[in-house]
Parts: C-alpha cells; sequence; structure tokens
C-alpha cells in the first residue's frame, strides 16, 4: 500500500516465460494518480509472446524510487 498519495509510484512486473527458461523479463508502469484503489494491468502479446510463450512465473512490487512499498509473487517465483 501507498499510505503517501501525493507521489508517484511505479508498479513493476518481473516474469519468466516458458520457452526463455530462468531469463526474467520486466514492464514498468508508473502511476502519478495514486488513489486508496489503483489497477494496473499487464500484458505479454504478440511477438514477446510468440517468442517466450506463456508467463509462467512472476512477481509484481510497487515501488516509491528506489524504496518498495509492497509485493506479491507466485507460486513459481523463486
Amino acid at each position: 500500500r501507498a499510505y503517501d498519495r501525493s507521489q508517484p509510484v511505479t508498479v513493476r512486473l518481473e516474469y519468466r516465460q516458458a520457452n526463455t527458461a530462468l531469463q526474467v523479463k520486466t514492464l514498468e508502469q508508473q502511476v502519478t494518480d495514486v488513489r486508496r484503489r489503483n489497477q494496473t494491468h499487464f500484458q505479454v502479446t504478440g511477438s514477446e509472446f510468440q517468442a517466450g510463450g506463456r508467463v509462467t512465473a512472476w512477481r509484481v512490487s510497487l515501488l516509491r524510487g528506489k524504496e518498495e512499498l509492497a509485493s506479491q509473487q507466485s507460486y513459481l517465483w523463486k
């Protein structure tokens, strides 16, 4: 949770795909309008999906600068 809503936060998705073994890829989205509840959607599509395959493990983090405010991960994430 981001209790201080006056500053933007970054939502970072780290993920692995079926065809890329242990290679970790990253997507980020900055949220400037921080509210009590926000939703951020990420999609792995197109050539990225064709080459890498389905997402097999993931970790999502909420960051303010370099400080990690919160995170969640899939069961397969290590």
